[in-house]
């Protein structure tokens, strides 16, 4: 049996638990640990998209200057492979406290 990518799978289930189709930042914000990485995304939270540009809020500056010098252009292109090219221009990322808890 093969597996479906998350693009499949994505709109399909919120649209069930909805009954329409997601926000490009729902998506992107349910989507977030399967596109960074378990250990990124406890560090790491999307919190606005606004004008074509996701903000991201990440607890510590070294964290953040990796997110954006190694990895922003990868987390550009999956992203917009989940929301559409057209919906996604650029990512900011921004160091603060991240609004949930994580547990070690």
């Amino acid at each position: 049996m093969a597996s479906a990518g998350i693009k499949e799978v994505l709109p399909s289930v919120l649209s069930g638990l909805s009954g329409k189709r997601p926000s490009a930042f729902t998506a992107l914000t349910q989507a977030w640990e399967s596109f960074v990485g378990t250990d990124q995304a406890e560090h790491s939270e999307p919190y606005a998209l606004r004008s074509k540009i996701l903000f991201v809020r990440v607890d510590d500056s070294s964290r953040a200057f990796e997110l954006r010098r190694r990895y922003k252009r990868s987390l550009i292109r999956r992203a917009q492979f989940i929301i559409g090219e057209e919906e996604l221009s650029d990512i900011v990322f921004r160091v603060g406290e991240l609004s949930r808890k994580h547990k070690a």
